[in-house]
């Protein structure tokens, strides 16, 4: 998952920033799993919001899935986010 850009929330979503995210399966299959937004706070440590997940359950070979994700949590400094995916890309 890649994060593409701060963009406005949608009115049902409580957020504190939203981001545009693109998910790409780049897999022979297609299978279970989720991605979450991830960043590192002022502190150094990461931080993810596994609450707003974005499910990628039968997301085919070779698709992608565009979405709005929204992160809940105080936003850092210089917040530079990232896309964290389980099942991560496997060999």
């Amino acid at each position: 998952m890649v994060v593409l850009r701060e963009v406005p929330c949608p009115k049902a979503v409580d957020a504190n920033i939203c981001l545009r995210v693109k998910v790409s399966n780049f897999g022979n299959e297609s299978g279970p799993g989720a991605c979450h937004l991830r960043t590192t706070s002022d502190a150094g440590e990461e931080m993810d919001i596994p609450s707003g997940e974005l499910p990628i359950a039968g997301l085919a070979p070779g698709s992608d899935l565009v979405a709005i994700l929204g992160w809940t949590r105080p936003v850092p400094d210089a917040a530079d986010f990232v896309g964290f995916c389980e099942p991560s890309l496997r060999s």
